[in-house]
């Protein structure tokens, strides 16, 4: 019961800090962030070594934002939409998709990219379809143009909360007139301020609240570091 209470505690002082700009300032500048070739390291080590293997495993957490995502594409792009996703992990969600004209899949990891390709690859052993990935730093990575739809599932809390928002205007501007951006976030401070950050260019369109229940019935969102919430959002530039 403490432990939970300390839990609670901690994430509401990160919610306090990060809707404070100074105080968030602060925070951020506290802790080194790394450079596109460190990353690369840092990533591929982990991956390699067998951390943070949520990440690339097609886990009820992960699988969730997938099928999210999935449903809102299905729901408000354009048919066959064409796709990048940015800090795809293993692919997975590829094979949730219903249809696309073109996919393109990004992760800073080579461990990762390589894993995509071969879950693709088993998914759809008879059927060609047009898609490529590529190991790439969000940051540095330019984006085509003519994108339907632009994804960042669980990515831009890694970046500082203005980088987080700049990066997403800079890729926005390659987003058709129809065109949408999907952003997965856990349910934590600097993922709030980065959602706050984004309203005056981007406006909601819909989206999905959702946490993984494993012991009981309960209708709240709870705050839950090893099952937290997830906010799947499906936004549009602002005319």
């Amino acid at each position: 019961m403490l432990d939970q209470t300390m839990k609670v505690f901690r994430h509401r002082a990160r919610v306090v800090a990060y809707a404070i700009p100074a105080l968030r300032r602060l925070v951020e500048n506290s802790k080194k962030q790394l450079n596109p070739e460190e990353n690369f390291t840092f990533w591929n080590d982990e991956l390699s070594s067998g951390g943070f293997s949520s990440y690339i495993e097609d886990t009820m957490t992960v699988g969730g934002a997938y099928s999210a995502t999935a449903l809102l594409i299905k729901h408000h792009a354009v048919a066959c939409p064409t796709i990048l996703d940015v800090a795809c992990g293993s692919g997975h969600l590829v094979g949730k998709l219903t249809a696309f004209k073109h996919y393109t899949g990004t992760d800073v990891s080579s461990v990762a990219i390589e894993r995509a390709r071969r879950v693709v690859m088993d998914a759809f052993p008879d059927r060609h379809i047009d898609l490529s990935f590529e190991a790439a730093d969000l940051r540095s990575f330019q984006p085509a143009s003519a994108l339907d739809v632009l994804i960042f599932n669980e990515v831009l809390y890694f970046l500082n909360v203005d980088q987080a928002g700049s990066e997403v205007i800079r890729y926005a501007e390659s987003l058709t007139k129809s065109g949408i951006i999907i952003i997965s976030m856990k349910d934590d401070g600097k993922s709030r301020a980065i959602f706050r950050s984004l309203q005056d260019s981007f406006k909601w369109i819909d989206g999905v609240l959702w946490q993984q229940k494993p012991k009981n019935f309960d209708f709240s969102v709870r705050v839950n570091r090893e099952s937290p919430g997830f906010l799947v959002g499906a936004l549009r530039k602002r005319k």
